[in-house]
């Protein structure tokens, strides 16, 4: 008689790793001496194809729920040899939930925070805006460029993972003076080689572009504008105990 003796399959799942929130997995799964190979899991989110080592995983809203799942790769031998299988975890992490004014006016100072977890560490950073203070979980931001800025977030897990939020907030230029009124007079505007500011005692000036860019800071007159882009920028006049007493939307021609 002849014996035919079939290499026993092996199976190996992967490294256990960890996504964020509305994100997806792809397998990296090993077997050898199989015939077929069939991934399983204990969570209801969906493979792309159950067959395939290098198959995708879309974790469902439930599975975020319970924050890890397991995924089993059953690797099936040459009968008469038995199935094997391999397990990896996929831990499943919230993105973050930014709190905070979503629609704010040009130079208001606006507080965003997230509700923080234990062991978690949070940094941010922002667009068309001043960081006027920070906490554990929160930031002071003072918005200085109008249109569109953004809250980033970066939520580091024990474990180092990042995952990223980020809130879009509308910056609008409602309430600017013209500059016509109060001592404190600036002209001309339009204008294209000098702004002249009248009534300076003791205040600080300072240009931003649209963008929020700071393009000049000091406290004399006048101010040569000669070498900027022209443009749309906005002068803001402080006293000497830092309040804001005038805002002006300049025309760089």
């Amino acid at each position: 008689m002849k014996l035919m003796i079939n290499p026993s399959p092996s199976s190996y799942a992967g490294s256990n790793a960890t996504i964020c929130e509305g994100g997806s997995y792809t397998l990296h799964g090993f077997a050898t001496n199989y015939s077929s190979i069939v991934w399983k899991t204990n969570g209801t989110g969906l493979f792309n194809d159950t067959n395939s080592l290098t198959a995708t995983y879309f974790p469902s809203t439930e599975d975020f729920i319970l924050e890890s799942i397991i995924l089993t790769l059953n690797v099936y031998g040459t009968k008469p040899c038995p199935i094997v299988s391999d397990n990896m975890i996929l831990h499943l992490e919230d993105k973050e939930i930014i709190y905070g004014p979503t629609s704010v006016e040009l130079w208001q100072t606006a507080t965003y925070s997230v509700i923080a977890d234990v062991g978690y560490e949070y940094s941010f950073t922002v667009e068309k805006g001043n960081v006027t203070n920070q906490t554990y979980n929160s930031i002071d931001v003072q918005w200085i460029g109008t249109g569109i800025g953004y809250v980033y977030l970066q939520k580091h897990n024990p474990n180092n993972y990042v995952c990223n939020s980020d809130l879009q907030v509308n910056i609008t230029s409602f309430g600017i003076e013209d500059g016509s009124t109060s001592d404190l007079l600036v002209y001309p505007n339009p204008g294209n080689e000098q702004i002249i500011i009248t009534g300076l005692q003791g205040h600080t000036v300072y240009l931003y572009n649209y963008l929020g860019e700071i393009q000049y800071q000091g406290a004399t007159s006048p101010l040569d504008i000669r070498r900027l882009p022209a443009g749309i920028y906005f002068l803001k006049i402080e006293d000497w105990d830092g309040r804001m007493v005038k805002i002006v939307k300049m025309v760089k021609l």
